[in-house]
């Protein structure tokens, strides 16, 4: 057999990717989208925030501190019922399993039965509070659970600045990813 200059017509071949494009118009919407501080009430007043971490565009996840008010974090969880009550040992209800359910997206391990605030629940709030950078406790005030129905969430919008009044302020955010209308 004879080597390539042998054979006349031959051609290089390539190997490229090739790929087409298509320009469309549409709106980007989100499934759900919540005012984390609109009718929220906490213990002390006035109530102040004391930071807010999170700008638009920043992506919240379960357990993420969304703002702090009187030096209190708000935090992000998992769950579509809003927090109506403190929730602390002995406490029972859907509310409870929720929290619960919240407790294991953030990695804690429950054995309490489902619904009944016991010690492996109230070791889940502990170490919840110490993963976002606050003191442990075995007690979670529902104005420091904020329940979005999907994580993680985005700031949509934030007029939550350090010195505000958080009853003067807002901190929007969308569960889930945006979707294309």
């Amino acid at each position: 057999m004879g080597d390539r200059d042998d054979f006349e017509g031959w051609a290089a071949v390539t190997s490229r990717e090739l790929s087409d494009s298509v320009v469309t118009r549409g709106d980007v919407a989100v499934l759900a989208a919540a005012d984390v501080l609109e009718g929220r009430a906490f213990p002390a007043s006035p109530a102040i925030v004391t930071a807010a971490p999170l700008v638009t565009g920043d992506e919240a996840k379960a357990g993420s501190v969304l703002l702090e008010v009187n030096g209190r974090p708000v935090l992000a969880l998992p769950g579509d019922l809003p927090a109506y009550e403190d929730l602390a040992a002995g406490a029972e209800g859907p509310l409870v399993a929720q929290l619960q359910k919240a407790l294991k997206a953030t990695g804690a391990k429950i054995t309490d039965d489902k619904g009944v605030f016991g010690a492996s629940t109230a070791a889940g709030v502990a170490r919840l509070y110490t993963d976002a950078g606050y003191a442990a406790q075995e007690a979670l005030p529902m104005a420091e659970a904020a329940f979005l129905p999907t994580m993680p969430a985005r700031v949509v919008s934030s007029t939550a600045a350090r010195g505000r009044s958080a009853a003067d302020a807002s901190l929007v955010v969308a569960a889930g990813n945006p979707v294309v209308v």
